[in-house]
């Protein structure tokens, strides 16, 4: 479970009636049997985890899973065609 946004930038607490975006990525590439021998993981582990973005970052906001790096925050708009919206909006 998780108890704030997703979003580290923000600090909006989980509550279950507020709305939001929810997510889950796979544990794909979590090794399933360390080195060690030893795992970390609870007996019950589905392999899958849960993320939540409040109502304002998800407006803003996805996440996607990239290889490499997990999952990660992504913007809903690249800067270029929002720029290119202002445009057309602002007087000439």
């Amino acid at each position: 479970m998780f108890a704030k946004c997703a979003n580290a930038a923000c600090s909006e607490a989980f509550e279950y009636h507020s709305g939001g975006s929810f997510f889950r990525f796979s544990r794909g590439n979590a090794d399933p049997s360390p080195s060690d021998g030893i795992s970390t993981e609870p007996g019950n582990a589905h392999g899958v985890e849960h993320y939540w973005l409040c109502p304002r970052c998800a407006k803003l906001y996805t996440l996607v899973y990239v290889e490499g790096a997990g999952v990660v925050l992504k913007p809903l708009w690249t800067e270029e065609p929002v720029a290119k919206m202002l445009k057309n909006l602002l007087p000439v």
